[in-house]
């Protein structure tokens, strides 16, 4: 994850991301590219490993009278099981999202956690 400070320097914000599953990875910028083995834009869905991950965007409406709309862009990595891995471009900053079982997750290596043996 890389972070931007915002206009006050007060805060900041996640601005790229990356995941990766082995030697396979995408990685996510806040304007909403996104690089797949290091192609810009590739073609999705796409397959990442053995796992398979997909786009989508919708408008969602803002504002105190949901006077304005904003492009939100979904990036989902299916897992085993139901588990996924989502990111999420939303007003030029990102979410990542990890969704899954402890038993799937038990030998991640990440931002907050490390399992292993």
């Amino acid at each position: 994850m890389r972070t931007n400070h915002m206009l006050n320097q007060q805060f900041s914000y996640v601005s790229n991301a990356a995941v990766s599953f082995g030697d396979d990875a995408i990685g996510v910028v806040d304007d909403g590219s996104y690089f797949i083995y290091g192609i810009l834009k590739s073609q999705l869905p796409a397959q990442l490993g053995k796992f398979y991950i997909t786009k989508s965007e919708e408008e969602v409406c803002k504002g105190k009278n949901e006077d304005r709309s904003d492009k939100v862009i979904n990036f989902e990595v299916s897992l085993l099981g139901k588990d996924e891995n989502q990111i999420k471009v939303d007003s030029n900053m990102l979410l990542v999202n990890v969704l899954g079982s402890h038993e799937n997750f038990q030998s991640s290596v990440g931002l907050m956690v490390t399992r292993g043996k």
